[in-house]
């Protein structure tokens, strides 16, 4: 299984493509799951509740969205030496639509331009979908 969201790499000092279920916890979980709930909505709520453990608000999947007049950026939250030099253009990017996603985000936040962000916020951002692939896929993880 494959689903792609956007993290910060420390070692190699880039903001890059990393696979949510090359996580084996999560996986092991899943295929758990898949044998014991039967019912979709009971499989999805201890999903959501896996996702929060492992990506929710932890620093090592936490990036900044930044609003800089029409253009959407991403900025490393920690560990990086040079930001501006990090940064990426995701505006027109089609992994999920960048700019409801920044809006959505930073409406909340003091600074009105930026809002921190995890793993998480971006699976639950594009939840109908995710969902879904996770729910007609939970057999096929070996």
């Amino acid at each position: 299984m494959k689903w792609y969201v956007y993290k910060f790499d420390v070692n190699k000092q880039k903001i890059e493509l990393f696979n949510v279920f090359n996580h084996y916890r999560l996986l092991e979980n899943i295929k758990k799951n898949a044998k014991k709930l039967e019912d979709k909505e009971e499989f999805l709520n201890q999903l959501r509740k896996d996702l929060k453990y492992y990506y929710w608000g932890k620093s090592e999947y936490e990036l900044i969205v930044k609003k800089d007049g029409d253009k959407i950026y991403l900025y490393p939250w920690c560990g990086c030496r040079f930001p501006e030099m990090v940064k990426i253009d995701v505006t027109y990017d089609c992994l999920i639509d960048w700019k409801d996603f920044a809006e959505k985000h930073i409406v909340t936040q003091i600074f009105h331009t930026e809002a921190k962000i995890d793993i998480y916020d971006q699976l639950d951002y594009v939840w109908e979908e995710f969902s879904d692939y996770v729910w007609r896929n939970r057999y096929k993880i070996k």
